[in-house]
């Protein structure tokens, strides 16, 4: 049973406390809903969820096999280093409810809401209303978590039952916890379903679990259960030995991978702050430096006081921040200790998003004194949290105002344009390494059906047919008259795909004129050989602005 640590309002109805968080609880809750299928819709198929989708429509044995690394390389689109259970969740919804993406990004969206709302009701009960209006505004407004939500991809599932199982996890945590066996059983099976969703889940395991047990030490009965818990988990988890050499294997055969300094240097703001925060480079301050001053101003509390005992809400607080703590120095040290893999990746550790927003909820619970210094302290505290809430309050309204400029990629464009001009149009794409943003999700709609051409050099004269194993084939000529010869029929799409960092965003928008094209004005060798040629003549040009920003023109033979 819980502690709860808020203290009481005199004030009853309407105009109490608790009546008011718990209306900002459930409004905030609404909001995420809407801002999260307002970008369930504008979201675009990418790279990795063409894997997913494709991976989704194997025979139920066939794609555990496929995911076990027996049988590689079935589709074009990449294969995959995952656990099974987003497959298996996604694969049961392809065969109830068909294949459409949007399907797929509400299912998981409610499934993050229901994990967000378990921690939610939990957090109200121990720490009270306020906290947990606290903790859903920073899961309800936080673009990072609103563009997750949608994701199909195994990142939703993974953040929901990271957030279900700080439930037992806080609960063991309290000092009221009676050291019963249920708690520990549903630590463990969620942890297990989570390894079984992400492999980083075994980080996140291991760091709670790591934090629980520092956290009862020295009483034994608790730390008994929780040592059975984690033995019995970590044994139903070797089932994902098969999938986790798979994994290994695909990273062993890839590019090393490196992460610069900045790289590690921004790894935890990059966790929690999105693209749409760094608009309004103030938005992004605002959310660290509000975090900040909750978590300081509490630790201000506790020293000046002499707090030291884990009594109240502190018990849960320092092994939440115990937890974050690990599981940030053992990414970071893996990510030193190895060249094959960027474990510092922000995507890897969204896990930590949960137990950093339980903790800030746990911090804004813990008593300050109100007479003296301590008042100030409350005061700055509450401040800190207004500030957070408004800094993602502002990245929302950016996000939500142009949900097209974060998109993962122009791929729902370019193939809404081919089923307009007919998939017998070849599609040719200009020399550039950001191609496949739009190539495999054609290539997962349409596969051979519409053929799409690479340039293989800056200038456009040898390109190959993407994805069927065909070597590079010259043009016939080197002039600027011809394109493939009798390759290309009466049709050519050309798109240019260019990756675009926040800060072209921003440029752009003080252009209100280039505020969703930033690209830029120079016509590459393709379009402009094409251009030239009295043979073809240009029938329309669309572009696309954004992270992953293109432009996409329709030439014709001119008859």
């Amino acid at each position: 049973m819980a502690t709860r640590f808020a203290e009481p309002s005199t004030r009853t109805g309407w105009r109490s406390p608790t009546f008011l968080a718990d209306a900002a609880t459930l409004a905030l809750g609404a909001v995420f809903l809407a801002f999260a299928v307002r970008y369930a819709f504008a979201q675009s198929i990418w790279i990795d969820e063409t894997t997913q989708l494709s991976g989704a429509g194997l025979p139920f044995r066939q794609m555990l096999d496929w995911l076990m690394g027996r049988e590689p390389q079935l589709f074009v689109v990449p294969d995959d280093r995952m656990p099974p259970l987003s497959y298996v969740i996604d694969w049961g919804w392809r065969r109830l409810a068909g294949d459409a993406p949007i399907g797929f990004r509400l299912l998981h969206l409610a499934i993050l809401a229901a994990g967000v709302g378990y921690l939610a009701l939990h957090v109200r009960k121990a720490f009270g209303p306020a906290p947990a209006a606290f903790l859903v505004a920073f899961f309800a407004l936080s673009p990072k978590i609103i563009e997750a939500a949608v994701e199909i991809r195994a990142y939703p599932i993974f953040l929901a039952l990271t957030a279900a199982s700080l439930v037992p996890f806080l609960r063991m945590t309290d000092e009221s916890w009676a050291a019963n066996w249920r708690n520990p059983a549903l630590f463990g099976v969620l942890c297990v379903l989570n390894i079984y969703t992400h492999f980083f889940a075994v980080l996140a395991a291991a760091s709670l679990y790591g934090a629980l047990i520092v956290r009862r030490i020295g009483d034994g009965p608790a730390l008994k259960l929780i040592l059975a818990s984690g033995f019995c988990a970590a044994i139903a988890s070797a089932g994902i030995l098969p999938f986790a050499l798979a994994a290994s294997d695909l990273t062993a055969t890839g590019e090393p991978g490196t992460a610069s300094m900045s790289d590690i240097a921004l790894f935890v703001p990059r966790v929690f702050l999105a693209p749409a925060s760094f608009m309004f480079p103030a938005a992004a301050a605002a959310i660290a430096l509000g975090a900040a001053i909750i978590a300081l101003s509490t630790a201000v509390d506790t020293l000046v006081r002499r707090q030291w005992t884990l009594a109240g809400p502190r018990g849960p607080l320092f092994a939440l921040a115990l937890a974050a703590v690990l599981g940030v120095v053992v990414t970071v040290a893996a990510n030193v200790a190895q060249d094959k893999l960027v474990t510092v990746n922000p995507s890897y550790a969204r896990w930590l998003y949960p137990v950093v927003a339980a903790c800030l909820a746990a911090c804004l619970a813990t008593p300050i004194a109100e007479a003296g210094p301590g008042g100030r302290l409350a005061a700055t505290r509450t401040a800190g949290a207004g500030l957070a809430i408004l800094g993602l309050a502002i990245s929302a309204a950016v996000l939500m105002t142009k949900p097209g400029l974060f998109i993962h990629g122009p791929g729902d464009a370019l193939i809404a344009i081919i089923e307009a001009e007919g998939e017998d149009a070849d599609i040719v794409y200009e020399h550039g390494q950001a191609f496949g943003y739009a190539a495999f999700p054609v290539r997962w709609r349409f596969g051979d059906s519409a053929p799409q051409w690479i340039a293989e050099d800056p200038g456009g004269e040898q390109f190959r047919l993407f994805a069927t194993g065909r070597d590079a084939i010259p043009a016939t000529a080197t002039d600027e008259t011809v394109l493939l010869g009798d390759e290309i029929g009466d049709r050519i799409i050309v798109v240019e795909v260019r990756l675009q960092s926040v800060f072209d965003l921003r440029r752009g928008s003080r252009q209100p004129d280039k505020a969703e094209t930033p690209m830029p004005p120079e016509i590459p060798a393709i379009s402009r050989r094409l251009s030239a040629d009295p043979a073809w003549r240009l029938a329309r040009t669309e572009e696309f602005g954004g992270l992953y920003a293109a432009r996409v023109r329709v030439f014709e033979r001119a008859h």
